[in-house]
Parts: C-alpha cells; structure tokens; sequence
C-alpha cells in the first residue's frame, strides 16, 4: 500500500496538471507546474541534456493529445507540437530546454482557453469545416467540395461561417495558409518559392503580397527577423519570452 501510495501521488498530480492543461485553467498549471527532470522523472539518457529534451518531447506529446481531446483541431495540435519540438533540437542547455517547456505549457494552455470560451459559438458544421481546411492546406479546393462533405449548400455554409467566426471562408483560408507558411520559415529549410507551392498559393508573387498585406513584412524579412528573435531567446536575452511558472 505504501508503495502504491509513493507511485499514485505523482501521476495523479501529473493528470491533474494536464487536465488543467487540457481545460485552459492556467493557474491550475501555474500550481501543479514541476520543472524537468526533478523527482519522479525516469534517466532516459546518460547525457543530462538530452534526458531533459526526451523528458520534453513526452510532454509535448501528453499535451498535444490532451489537448486534442479538448477539443483543439487535430492538425493545429500537431503542429504546435511540432514547432516545440523543432526548437528543443535547438537546445543546448538546461536553462533553454527549461524555459521552452515553460513557454509550450503556456501556449498550449493560453491556447485551450481561448477554445473553451469560444467553444459555445461553434456548431457542429463549422467545426468541420475548419478540420476540413487544416486538412487541405496544401492543394486547391473548390469550397464546394468542402460544402458537400459537411452536407450543406454553399451560400448557407457561407452565411453560418462568417456568423460564428466574423470571416468569410476564403478569408479563414488564407489566414491559417499565412499561419503554417510563417512557421515554416521559422523551422524549415525551405525557400519561399517552395512553401508558396507547397501551400497552394497561385505564385511566389502573389505568396509574398499576401505575406506582406497580413505580416508586415516580406516572408524573407520575416524569416531573418524571426530567427534572431529565436536565437536571443535560446540565449535568454529575449523580453517577453515567457511568463514565469515557478
């Protein structure tokens, strides 16, 4: 029974700390929150760091999913959680990696949130389209296509879309092409040229005017900048970086 007991205690706390996660409650997490590798975490590597980027990765991974049962779309999950992951590679400190798990706890929390007090505007019908776009970024499709698969015309889906989320369907497109094409240039190797065409766009130009109208800047720009402001970050210069959880 005692040994139960030692076990039980830490992984209830670690479920209520990503229900919490999962329910968008940030003091909760702020209350529950343990910083890697202290006790209770298994050595997965002899190498200091790279046990606390494994340790990382899990974490990742348990919020992605939770947060996936929260009702986050699947596709936004997962590339959220690629986009930590991407940067914990980048780690080469504790600090770092620390401060990294920090900053995804409150992203994905802050995240949750927003889905929980804006849930009840969401029907059905729009919630699939929106999974249906995360789907899709990467080809053309006619809003037809996306229409019959959510079984409504599409002067109605029309209409009900931009009554729950204020944007035209052409309009939400675009906006979470721009979205995946910024993270792209943060955490890709690829050219501009080569995310236009991997997400649909009609042609580089018309990628880097859009880029441009919702940014401010050109995707190059962008990248140059962003990657700066990422290295600072790695370095701990940078200001906003992450409220504290401790």
């Amino acid at each position: 029974m005692r040994e139960n007991e030692v076990f039980h205690a830490p992984m209830d706390a670690e479920m209520r700390f990503y229900d919490s996660v999962k329910r968008g409650d940030y003091e909760t997490v702020k209350s529950l929150y343990r910083p890697l590798g202290g006790e209770g975490f298994g050595v997965l590597s002899k190498n200091p760091i790279q046990n606390l980027k494994y340790h990382l990765v899990i974490a990742i991974a348990f919020m992605t999913r939770f947060c996936i049962e929260g009702g986050m779309q699947s596709e936004a999950a997962y590339s959220l959680s690629d986009v930590y992951i991407r940067q914990a590679d980048l780690c080469t400190t504790e600090e770092q990696i620390q401060k990294l798990h920090r900053e995804a706890i409150r992203e994905f929390t802050l995240k949750m949130e927003q889905i929980a007090k804006g849930r009840r505007f969401w029907s059905k019908p729009v919630v699939q389209c929106k999974e249906f776009i995360y789907a899709n970024l990467t080809r053309n499709f006619l809003i037809s296509e996306m229409a019959d698969t959510v079984g409504f015309t599409v002067p109605y889906l029309s209409r009900l879309f931009h009554k729950e989320t204020g944007m035209t369907i052409r309009s939400y497109i675009m906006k979470r092409r721009l979205e995946e094409a910024a993270k792209l240039l943060l955490y890709s190797d690829y050219e501009a040229a080569d995310i236009a065409h991997l997400l649909a766009f009609s042609s580089h130009s018309h990628f880097i005017q859009m880029f441009k109208r919702e940014y401010g800047v050109t995707p190059r720009q962008y990248r140059e900048t962003g990657k700066n402001r990422l290295l600072l970050h790695q370095e701990g210069k940078g200001e906003g970086y992450e409220e504290a959880l401790e």
